[in-house]
């Protein structure tokens, strides 16, 4: 029985309002890039997520 092996991934996330209804928000996940296995099966080994940051604009149109 062939599994992966145990591994930690950093991800990290941060979200600042503008105004009321808008607001700036960024994520970036794997930050340390690491190379890892997730899973073998069912067609051999598959790699995690690599480096990823997204970057973006929420608008609110209904504020609370």
């Amino acid at each position: 029985d062939e599994g992966s092996d145990a591994h930690t991934v950093l991800d990290l996330s941060a979200r600042a309002p503008l105004t009321r209804e808008l607001g700036l928000f960024a994520r970036i996940d794997n930050l340390l890039d690491e190379e890892y296995v997730v899973s073998r099966r069912p067609f051999g080994a598959r790699p995690g997520k690599p480096l990823t940051a997204i970057l973006g604009l929420r608008w609110d149109v209904w504020p609370g």
